[in-house]
């Protein structure tokens, strides 16, 4: 089934006059541990792992489920699965497929042509699309919680200043 997704996908891009998506062992590798993960758990997940420069798609169904199941439910996705799967800077793929308790499992794991954040150095030396969202969330975040510090502690200062007034 990983070969006939893939094929489909192809299919479609060529109906598209988009370029073709060559197989990659690295990406087919990690689809298949995250259809597994999904599997052994028992409902989709999306990875956290990324340590490549790209995505994944992930399509869950009853043992019936088909390759081209997979491929139509991710191009009527709302989420983004169809510009995924559609995406000209997409270029190399691999695809994973896990059967458990009648459920099948897949995962089509792609990488991107080019780096999608060139600007950030730690993201790019690393080549982690997903942790560079994070990281610059994190940074965000970190900034926002040191000025609600910086505001609770001003704060403080002054109750305390007023505490101090108070008892004198």
């Amino acid at each position: 089934m990983t070969n006939k997704v893939h094929d489909i996908v192809n299919e479609e891009r060529r109906r598209r006059r988009l370029g073709h998506v060559s197989w990659s062992r690295e990406m087919a590798a990690f689809a298949q541990s995250q259809a597994d993960y999904c599997a052994r758990v028992g409902r989709l997940v999306h990875s956290h792992r990324h340590a490549f420069q790209g995505g994944e798609n992930l399509a869950e169904g009853g043992s019936d489920f088909g390759a081209r199941d997979v491929v139509d439910c991710w191009l009527r996705s709302k989420a983004g699965h169809r510009e995924y799967l559609l995406s000209p800077r997409v270029t190399k793929a691999g695809v994973g497929v896990a059967r458990r308790n009648g459920k099948t499992f897949v995962a089509w794991a792609f990488s991107d042509a080019q780096p999608a954040y060139p600007d950030c150095p730690h993201c790019r030396r690393h080549g982690l699309v997903r942790f560079h969202r994070r990281h610059e969330r994190g940074k965000s975040l970190l900034r926002r919680f040191r000025a609600a510090v910086h505001s609770i502690k001003k704060a403080v200062r002054r109750l305390a200043g007023r505490i101090v007034s108070i008892l004198r």
